[in-house]
């Protein structure tokens, strides 16, 4: 997304209304969210990671976080070595710090492909593996070799990389030259044969895994991208052997067909001599071939063994499954119609166990350019399925400015939520989106239109990068703007996609929390990276300790971030005064009445809080030049509601009935809307005036400053 985005500061003031200075109680069952001070050992909620050097221009982050059985939590990201980004992934005991029996003494480990120097290797996704033989191993997807590749790595639970399976000879990356490169326990796959292609997502897939970004595919003449997916068995295939290596399945006699890439000729080999030649972008190493016949030398090339080994150096064994007729075996390349530039960044598996890719997809040929969510659903062969959208793809214009990009799903039963960010009147906004199983858009979601925009923070600029499934709905985690600062931001919904107010209650805007991480001063300007940001977040089903993972700039690294929220004490409403004594009995003594027992006068009057309080402390203005302010009152109640801007005042009556919230609308005067039109902004005064009208009668007034938005 390409979107400047002016911050402008914005002081938020929290006031508590009472009468004579008595602080209000909060409403029954609200409490605030905050960062968890017991997380961490600065006190202060969060944990910052430097892995690498910190001259080497400081620089790692979490792009993902998995909790495991034990409560750990396992984020992977990216680290630098000297001009090198390498896949970092680290574990954490559930207190926050690092967990030394990770990659003992370290509690984190960095693995480098290849060997090109200033190569920019990520982790984008990862998952721990539950059951079998693989139980708590991690795989972790990305890409390497300057974005040019898929690649995979696989960890064992103790940190280190796994080498019984991936690569275990190491090596097998067809750009480098000279001793063999990748590690065991790696894997670089050169889908669609791209000059540029990554892995932004993986899903397991019983004991395989796929693997979904984006390529440019080596047939597109015009550097069109394309949804890109990849799997990879999980487990050695029954009908292979292994010789010091992983082999394609073998007989004397058996023919094979890979896609190669290469367009020179291939030498027919000497008997029982060794070699090379590249299959589906990997090395493959012949030994001790007896008889062996190369035919052709075009994209498929077909080989007989009658004797001897076929060595598969530097691959996992592709799927060969998985793909459709007439593509490489193990890929499927998927260009989104109408459009020209598409990218998977986020994979599930619905109820059928088909893969659901969502991204984003636009038209760089338009003017102006569009950018939409994109999906698309596959079989377990890899191709479309025809029942979902148009074709097997959806695409979907979210916000009014129709610039969107979807970076997260979840799978709600048989519904599809996803969510990302919006451009919505020049706004940059949290989006969700619900469609159902054959891709329509959800009307009950949403209030009917199956899409939720959600402003977060007082800089007009947030987005969504994670979802987590919680109870009664869900938890969007992501990064904001906010008072010109980027900070953690989360937000919690309803199942129909209203936001869940009980979420943070008492803060400036209930369902939502901002926090500042790390150092950082800088704001989200979208040309850039911002400061800090959220890009995954994990949650208990209760809600209780949600954390959140990414990245924050401190001491003028970037760093690695958590953050841990949660529910913080609620405040204190005091107690009842004493009940009054005996009567005193008072007599005349020395021309002075003596009372024994009595309680003196007190030096301060009894302070009694208010029924009534003002709840936000930001409105905005709607289309007519109206704001709507919320009110709430513990008794019933009667009125009015002032609401003073630009030095003109408009009044409104009201009635409310015991312990219920109304939202009382006042028109702005045409002085006050035209300085919000061009400042965007406006500082208000509202005067609340009421009497009580059950039980003791209590006539009060209390005020407080609310920030108006255009």
């Amino acid at each position: 997304m390409r979107i400047r985005v002016r911050c402008r500061s914005l002081l938020s003031l929290t006031l508590f209304l009472a009468i004579a200075g008595m602080v209000s109680a909060s409403p029954a069952g609200a409490s605030p969210v905050g960062l968890d001070s017991s997380f961490g050992t600065n006190g202060n909620g969060t944990v910052l990671t430097l892995i690498g050097n910190a001259t080497d221009y400081g620089l790692s982050a979490a792009n993902a976080i998995v909790p495991q059985s034990d409560n750990k939590l396992v984020v992977g990201g990216t680290a630098r070595f000297g001009r090198n980004n390498r896949f970092a992934v680290a574990r954490y005991n559930p207190d926050g710090s690092l967990d030394t029996s990770f990659n003992t003494p370290n509690g984190f480990n960095s693995t480098q492909f290849g060997n090109v120097d200033g190569s920019n290797e990520q982790i984008t996704s990862m998952a721990v593996l539950h059951g079998g033989p693989n139980d708590g191993k991690i795989i972790t997807a990305g890409y390497a070799t300057s974005t040019t590749e898929f690649a995979l790595a696989r960890y064992n639970a103790d940190g280190t990389l796994d080498s019984t399976y991936f690569n275990p000879a190491g090596g097998g990356d067809p750009q480098i030259t000279g001793p063999a490169a990748n590690p065991p326990g790696t894997v670089e796959t050169n889908v669609g044969g791209a000059n540029k292609a990554a892995a932004n997502a993986l899903v397991v897939q019983g004991n395989k895994v796929v693997l979904g970004g984006f390529a440019n595919p080596r047939s597109s003449a015009t550097g069109e991208i394309d949804f890109a997916l990849a799997r990879y068995n999980m487990a050695i295939p029954a009908n292979t052997k292994s010789v010091g290596s992983q082999t394609f399945p073998q007989q004397p006699g058996v023919t094979f067909t890979f896609n190669v890439q290469s367009t020179a000729g291939f030498p027919v080999p000497a008997s029982g001599s060794t070699g090379s030649f590249l299959v589906g972008g990997q090395v493959v190493t012949y030994t001790g071939v007896t008889a062996t016949s190369f035919t052709g030398c075009s994209a498929t090339s077909s080989v007989t063994i009658s004797d001897g080994t076929l060595v598969v150096d530097g691959t996992t064994p592709i799927d060969q499954s998985f793909g459709a007729s007439g593509g490489t075996p193990g890929e499927v390349i998927t260009p989104i119609p109408n459009t020209t530039t598409s990218t998977i960044n986020t994979l599930a598996l619905d109820q059928s166990g088909m893969v659901v890719a969502a991204g984003s997809a636009a038209d760089s040929s338009h003017p102006q350019v569009k950018q939409y969510f994109a999906l698309a659903r596959y079989k377990d062969d890899g191709s479309l399925d025809p029942s979902f959208g148009s074709g097997g793809t959806v695409v979907t214009p979210v916000g009014s400015d129709q610039f969107a990009n979807a970076t997260s799903v979840l799978m709600q039963g048989s519904k599809i939520l996803v969510a990302g960010e919006a451009s919505d009147g020049g706004v940059a906004k949290f989006a969700l989106a619900r469609y159902n199983s054959n891709g329509s858009l959800d009307t009950t979601f949403g209030g009917g239109t199956g899409m939720v925009l959600t402003p977060i923070g007082s800089d007009n600029a947030a987005v969504a990068k994670s979802l987590a499934a919680q109870d009664t709905g869900f938890l969007v985690g992501g990064v904001a703007s906010d008072g010109g600062v980027a900070k953690f931001a989360l937000a919690r919904y309803n199942s129909d996609g209203s936001l869940d107010t009980s979420f943070n209650s008492t803060g400036i805007e209930p369902g939502t929390v901002v926090a500042a991480v790390g150092d950082a001063t800088c704001s989200i300007q979208f040309t850039g990276p911002p400061c800090a940001s959220a890009n995954g977040v994990v949650a208990p089903a209760g809600g209780d300790n949600i954390v959140a993972a990414g990245w924050a700039q401190d001491q003028g690294a970037r760093k690695i971030a958590l953050a841990r929220f949660t529910d913080l004490p609620e405040p204190q409403t005091p107690g009842p005064p004493p009940p009054p004594g005996p009567p005193a009995v008072c007599f005349p003594r020395l021309g002075v009445m003596v009372c024994p027992g009595a309680t003196l006068p007190s030096q301060t009057s009894l302070r009694v809080a208010a029924p009534c309080s003002l709840k936000a402390s930001s409105v905005r203005m709607s289309h007519s030049g109206s704001v709507k302010v919320r009110l709430t009152c513990s008794a019933a109640a009667s009125g009015t509601l002032k609401l003073t801007a630009s030095g003109r005042s408009a009044k409104k009556s009201f009635s409310i009935a015991k312990g219920k919230t109304k939202s009382v609308a006042l028109k702005l005067s045409s002085k006050a809307r035209k300085t919000l039109k061009k400042k965007h902004r406006l500082r208000a005064k509202a005067t609340l005036t009421f009497k009580s009208t059950g039980g003791a009668a209590t006539a009060a007034s209390v005020s407080r400053t609310i920030t108006i938005k255009g």
